[in-house]
């Protein structure tokens, strides 16, 4: 479950969190809910691999997007009109 939404908040966690989501996944491996014992930099480079491998995929959903930045900014920001 950590590792599914990891890119996107991972890079905002602070100091004080990294060693608690240690101490957790230390105690997982401990009472043997994990067969590996994880620390969550690694996790985090692992997930950003492979969600950066799947991204060059050219079935991946990410490729239709524009991504130039002024394109990009007119698709966050478009205007949500309401189903007729």
């Amino acid at each position: 479950m950590i590792r599914y939404g990891l890119p996107v908040w991972g890079g905002y966690i602070s100091a004080s969190q990294k060693k608690q989501i240690n101490a957790m996944l230390c105690r997982f491996f401990k009472c043997c809910f994990s067969s590996i014992l994880w620390n969550f930099d690694c996790l985090l480079h692992e997930v950003d691999s492979q969600f950066f491998k799947s991204m060059q995929n050219s079935q991946h959903c990410m490729n239709c997007l524009p991504l130039t930045p002024e394109t990009l900014h007119t698709v966050l920001h478009e205007e949500k009109k309401p189903p007729i």
